[in-house]
């Protein structure tokens, strides 16, 4: 889950599901805007800015240590 003030996303991978809301005119998340109309833009945008936070919070991994 990602928020960034107004937006709020959620992507469940492994469901193949994904929701937006617009904390600002839905604080109670009623309407997802992926089912509801969202513009492809904004979608994108969204997704981007999601995919940035969650690579800004995982790490590269274990160090390798075989041969170089």
């Amino acid at each position: 889950m990602v928020f960034d003030g107004r937006w709020k996303s959620c992507f469940y991978e492994s469901a193949g599901l994904m929701e937006v809301y617009d904390q600002q005119a839905d604080p109670h998340e009623f309407h997802n805007l992926v089912q509801h109309g969202i513009e492809p833009k904004l979608k994108a945008d969204i997704l981007g800015r999601h995919l940035r936070k969650w690579l800004s919070t995982s790490d590269a991994g274990p160090v390798r240590t075989g041969p170089s």
